[in-house]
């Protein structure tokens, strides 16, 4: 197959690896446990929470199980509010919890464009 048929460039991978994200993820996951690092696989974090002095808290995470009505299914759990000395954030620059501390902390004050 050509390239000029294809539209693709002939790539050179020689002594690299090719490896699935979802076991990188996974392997840096254990990696992390093992240094005392609590994962939360399938909570998402809905806000954050911020100390009276305006510092990150940490984060809570929305109800779960709950009907499209709005009543508690047999599988619902209560959200939970995280508590912690040092809070990461890597959802991206347009994530709604990252929205919520540019918002609080003014981070895009002096942005171009606004």
């Amino acid at each position: 197959v050509s390239t000029q048929s294809t539209g693709l460039l002939p790539m050179g991978n020689h002594g690299n690896y090719i490896v699935r994200l979802g076991h990188v993820v996974s392997w840096l996951g254990e990696q992390a446990e093992e240094l005392g690092v609590e994962i939360y696989p399938g909570y998402a974090a809905s806000e954050v929470l911020f100390h009276d002095d305006g510092s990150v808290k940490g984060v809570a995470t929305n109800d779960v199980g709950i009907a499209k009505d709005g009543s508690p299914k047999d599988t619902f759990e209560r959200g939970m509010e995280i508590h912690a000395k040092m809070t990461m954030f890597a959802e991206g620059c347009h994530g709604h919890l990252s929205e919520q501390l540019m918002s609080k902390f003014d981070l895009r004050k002096n942005c171009q464009p606004m």
